[in-house]
């Protein structure tokens, strides 16, 4: 059997993926900062604000 869904359906449906995906990223990157980002920075590691910024560069694409 053959069931046609309607195309404003699955668009729908699309988005709300697309938006819990990017609420899920947000979460991470906030982690990202308070677990790996600052306690580098402490330590003053010289690497950690240029692939941060590369990371924020590229999710922000």
């Amino acid at each position: 059997m053959v069931r046609k869904t309607y195309c404003d359906d699955i668009l729908h449906q699309i988005s709300a993926g697309q938006k819990a995906l990017e609420s899920v990223s947000r979460v991470l990157l906030e982690s990202h900062i308070n677990t790996c980002v600052i306690p580098r920075l402490k330590q003053e590691d010289p690497m950690i604000a240029e692939e941060f910024l590369k990371t924020v560069s590229k999710i922000t694409k």
